[in-house]
């Protein structure tokens, strides 16, 4: 793989280390692995002695496989030991997860942090200054709390406000001062919405932002659907959604973009990633992706990410850009499916100061060996200034339902707290993310009969036309 080093502005001698996580564009069920990649760079002008990278999993992953081995692991915290890094060096950390069978993650979002430091850290002085860290956690199923901390060494000397969303609606902006070390906390009431706030994280204006999903329910595809706040060099945060079935020659953009018109705000980079898979029947020796890239993206804040086989890549011209794996060896599905998938991801900047209302549209052809072209789908992107127009009260909350009869024998049944306008649907899940019923219905019960279903631990769904979705465990006992 081809290492980009942007060079840190130092004004003293000092390692710099530098942390960039490659995920896939999605996560898959328990029964298909994740490869994952850490890039660990020192872009200073000394060694960085005795580095340590961190990786956090989520709690419903498993880890398989590292490459190096774990030196330490405390909880769902790896710790891997990479020695000294020389400047302009990197070091990469290879992992192989899966996501656990004891729980039902179909369209649930699961984020990975990394950040790496040296035992000798570097001895760097800056001036006192404020500086916000978000977090935000689900307090049982009655509400979801954020906090707004100031981790800096000054209290916030200019105006800092905070937004606060709920699902697409903005529910409340207010302003904030902390002192140093100081810490505040915001409520809402836990309703199966997706929660997001944006702050002020710097004196300067530079913004942070922290989402939160499944606190008493789901509405799922929301945390990327916005900008993800990568945080300081040293540090990178990274999130996919679990899904199913998805098309093997496709792309896909972080952040996804708000609405039916994939909105989203200006100035801020864009991850795609483009799939493929050798679906033919010989094994392909050669893969060629290429992207036109559409005006409105800076050619020239073009990186190369993360890729599941080495690779070469050029600019032609003045926009299209060509990604060669070559040999690569790739599989017929037929023989062997897991080995027959590819990617390559990158990071673009938009140009600058786009327009309210510019459309980004992007699509990749993928060629093996020499056959004729496959087209992927058009990634569509509309740049909007305030992603969020409506504030003020929410639109009627999806309200939870109660569960009688669990674990169950024949029978259990389905109860909805308050009315729920319209109609709903039942799913039901095994262990390894197989649907094994779907029903639709009406009403505010749903009673739902065994049958010939075998003894096991099941995860069922609740899904409305309003879009939220109540998730959950049943136990069929024995007769």
């Amino acid at each position: 793989l081809k290492a980009t080093f942007l060079l840190s502005p130092l004004q003293q001698e000092c390692a710099e280390l530098t942390v960039e996580l490659g995920l896939p564009s999605i996560f898959r069920s328990c029964l298909v692995a994740s490869d994952l990649e850490v890039s660990v760079k020192n872009t200073g002008n000394l060694i960085a002695e005795s580095v340590i990278l961190a990786v956090v999993k989520p709690y419903q992953m498993d880890l398989l496989s590292s490459t190096p081995p774990l030196a330490a692991q405390s909880g769902d915290t790896l710790y891997f030991a990479l020695g000294d890094l020389p400047p302009l060096t990197e070091s990469i950390v290879k992992l192989k997860v899966k996501t656990s069978c004891n729980y039902f993650l179909f369209e649930q979002t699961l984020c990975f942090e990394a950040f790496a430091y040296t035992l000798i850290p570097c001895q760097a002085t800056f001036p006192p200054a404020s500086e916000i860290k978000l977090s935000a956690q689900c307090l049982g199923d009655t509400a979801v709390r954020f906090m707004l901390k100031n981790i800096g060494d000054a209290p916030t000397q200019s105006p800092h406000d905070y937004t606060l969303i709920r699902n697409e609606d903005v529910l409340n902006k207010a302003s904030f001062s902390l002192g140093a070390q100081q810490s505040m906390t915001v409520d809402v009431p836990a309703d199966a919405a997706t929660y997001r706030m944006e702050a002020t994280k710097f004196d300067d204006g530079t913004l942070t932002a922290t989402a939160i999903e499944s606190c008493a329910g789901l509405t799922p595809g929301l945390i990327t659907a916005f900008w993800l706040d990568k945080g300081p060099l040293d540090y990178d945060f990274d999130c996919r959604e679990v899904l199913g079935s998805f098309d093997p020659n496709q792309k896909t953009a972080v952040p996804a973009g708000a609405g039916d018109e994939h909105a989203i705000v200006p100035n801020r980079p864009l991850e795609y990633t483009i799939d493929f898979q050798n679906t033919g029947t010989d094994t392909a020796f050669r893969v060629l992706l290429r992207d036109v890239l559409p005006p409105g993206l800076d050619i020239n804040t073009f990186r190369p990410g993360f890729a599941s086989h080495p690779y070469t890549w050029e600019i032609r011209g003045a926009d299209t850009l060509e990604v060669l794996f070559f040999p690569i060896a790739l599989p017929d599905s037929n023989v062997n499916e897991p080995a027959s998938h590819g990617f390559f991801s990158f990071t673009i900047g938009q140009g600058p100061d786009l327009p309210d209302g510019s459309i980004l549209e992007n699509k990749a052809s993928i060629i093996f060996d020499f056959n004729p072209p496959i087209v992927t789908n058009t990634v569509r992107h509309t740049i909007r200034e305030l992603l969020i127009v409506r504030v003020g009260e929410p639109k009627e909350l999806e309200v939870l339902w109660r569960v009688l009869g669990n674990p169950m024998h024949q029978m259990a049944t389905f109860q909805a707290k308050a009315f729920i306008a319209g109609a709903k649907r039942f799913e039901l899940y095994d262990a390894a993310g197989r649907m094994v019923r779907s029903v639709h219905f009406e009403g505010q019960q749903y009673e739902f009969q065994r049958g010939g279903l075998p003894e096991g631990v099941y995860f069922f769904r609740i899904s409305s036309l309003q879009g939220a979705a109540f998730t959950g465990k049943i136990i069929v006992g024995g007769d």
